[in-house]
């Protein structure tokens, strides 16, 4: 049975193809084609007259059939969690920009709460033919769950979750900027001088707690684990109520317990502007008579007042090197493990300056 011939004139509601864009040009569709993949073969001209003509007819080009011929579908899938976090969501749009740009769609799968990935969710995406899996602030799989994860079909990159067994990951250094800002803090006269933290494991307490030893250690003071605090511990002890902010009850706490204390550094930069406002309450200007230090860099932290001195989560060197990663395992399946670090930066701003004569004798 002989298959029908191409339409003469496009027929209203129905797709363009690039048939009818080649019967408007006079040319052929394998023309055409090629010059909608800007095949080298194509004059620029061509290919400026296709393109041009393809927009005027609204021609869209068909996905599932260029997937079935090249063999890969232009999709990836997403799986993560916390993505109710600025910094979560800025990483999340960013990577969908690159894609987009490459040609990719991303195909998102998780969202605001804190549980981990499924396999049954990365085998579903992988069902619907997705290229590669990307896994955001994953941290807690065992040796045996990312053994399974590199048994799928499709390459997997894990990014901003520390994971101790071999695998495609990129790593935020978090202790390099938390460090930074503690020799900072420490260079400019503070020896009072604390961190609060979140348990949280994709917030990796582990290696902020390490930057933070390393620079006091440096400084000769000894006593530094009793300087870090979990903000659980403040939270239980100022009672839960929901009058309350649970983080500004946390951090009256902590300065009812510290009072000594002349620098601060925090979880985050929410942590830290609800820090400026519990010391402005207690009648201590920031930084005249405390320094805070955020963490992430987020937008407001740029506008608010004081402006915040803050660890800056480099969002575009971290999503670049996911994108890089990503695409390059996908053109060299069976990549071997690798492991790509992007150091976090101290950014020192207003919220942070010299410990004042008044406290730094107390010490």
């Amino acid at each position: 049975m002989r298959s029908a011939p191409p339409r003469k004139t496009p027929v209203a509601g129905s797709p363009v193809t690039i048939y009818d864009i080649a019967r408007r040009l006079g040319t052929s569709h394998s023309t055409v084609s090629r010059a909608l993949r800007d095949h080298p073969r194509i004059s620029c001209e061509m290919r400026h007259r296709v393109q041009l003509t393809a927009r005027e007819l609204g021609y869209q080009p068909n996905l599932l059939a260029r997937s079935l011929i090249q063999g890969k579908s232009k999709t990836i899938g997403f799986l993560g969690c916390m993505l109710h976090y600025e910094i979560a969501a800025a990483k999340a749009d960013r990577l969908d920009r690159l894609f987009r740009a490459a040609g990719y769609a991303l195909y998102f799968s998780g969202g605001v709460g804190e549980h981990q990935p499924t396999m049954a969710a990365a085998r579903d995406l992988i069902a619907r033919g997705v290229d590669g899996l990307l896994l955001y602030g994953c941290t807690g799989f065992s040796p045996r769950e990312l053994a399974a994860y590199r048994q799928l079909s499709v390459p997997v990159v894990f990014f901003d979750g520390p994971l101790a067994s071999p695998c495609l990951q990129v790593l935020l250094d978090r202790a390099s900027g938390v460090e930074q800002a503690a020799l900072r803090l420490l260079e400019q006269g503070h020896r009072r001088i604390y961190m609060t933290f979140s348990r949280d494991r994709w917030r990796q307490p582990a290696a902020r707690v390490a930057g933070f030893v390393r620079a006091c250690r440096r400084y000769g003071l000894t006593d530094t684990l009793d300087r870090v605090v979990p903000p659980d511990t403040l939270i239980a002890e100022g009672g839960e109520s929901s009058q309350t902010d649970p983080v500004e009850t946390a951090l009256e706490v902590f300065f009812q317990r510290y009072p000594d204390c002349t620098a601060l550094i925090v979880s985050n930069d929410l942590w830290a502007m609800a820090a400026v406002s519990v010391l402005e309450s207690r009648g201590l200007r920031v930084p005249q008579d405390v320094s805070i230090v955020g963490f992430d860099d987020v937008e407001a932290a740029r506008r608010f007042r004081p402006r915040l001195s803050t660890v800056r989560q480099p969002v575009d060197l971290i999503v670049q090197a996911a994108f890089d990663l990503m695409t390059e395992a996908i053109e060299q399946p069976g990549m071997a493990p690798k492991t790509i670090r992007i150091p976090s930066i101290f950014v020192e701003r207003q919220s942070t300056g010299p410990a004042t004569r008044r406290r730094s004798s107390s010490t």
